[in-house]
């Protein structure tokens, strides 16, 4: 009585060809009219029940329903009951062969998972070991111009020392002009008459 208490017109069958007892009842939910006919298999959890029974249990008690679906009804050892609604649209199962190239395909798939994980390992750490030689270099770089500038300051100051040193050795040579007088000579054209050459002489 528990398996249907939501059912009217309820009927107990029996398939020969199944060798099974079942339930076949409308749903109590809306008119009688409009009511879909609903088939329950009571079963016990220790049963086997495979997707190929469940197949044939369908096409043989669903024959002349437009929707094919059942209702497994699962009791426990303490008299709990569970219910599974199984619908058209099962799967058959896949064969030797087909289970066999799909583990190929699952082991290949997660050789290639790993080989391109340990991959982007390898290639993260050359890239950093890549970056830290890079940055290393560059300090490298720097240091040594850094030196060569300092030693190219030095030998200019060098330089210039020892030119100055070498100008103050050198004697002093007059010009000839002091503050107190200049002394500007000028060149006129030869004197037809006397053809000399006049100095003036200004003082301050």
């Amino acid at each position: 009585m528990y398996l249907v208490q939501a059912l009217h017109d309820v009927k107990y069958l029996y398939n020969r060809e199944l060798d099974l007892l079942y339930l076949m009842g409308k749903d109590g939910r809306g008119s009688q009219s409009a009511s879909r006919t609903e088939i329950f298999l009571p079963l016990s959890t220790v049963c086997e029940i495979t997707p190929a029974w469940i197949q044939k249990v369908q096409d043989t008690l669903c024959a002349d329903q437009e929707e094919k679906g059942i209702t497994l009804a699962m009791k426990e050892h303490d008299s709990t009951v569970v219910y599974y609604r199984l619908t058209q649209g099962l799967l058959p199962p896949d064969s030797p062969e087909t289970k066999h190239r799909k583990k190929q395909l699952d082991e290949q798939k997660r050789f290639i998972e790993g080989e391109i994980c340990r991959m982007r390992h390898k290639l993260t750490e050359r890239a950093h070991n890549a970056g830290s030689l890079g940055e290393a270099k560059t300090f490298i770089g720097n240091e040594q111009e850094t030196a060569h500038s300092a030693s190219t300051t030095a030998v200019d100051g060098e330089h210039r020392m020892s030119t100055r040193e070498d100008t103050g050795h050198q004697p002093h040579t007059s010009t000839g002009v002091t503050e107190e007088s200049t002394q500007v000579a000028k060149e006129y054209p030869d004197d037809s008459s006397s053809g000399r050459t006049l100095a003036v002489q200004q003082q301050d």
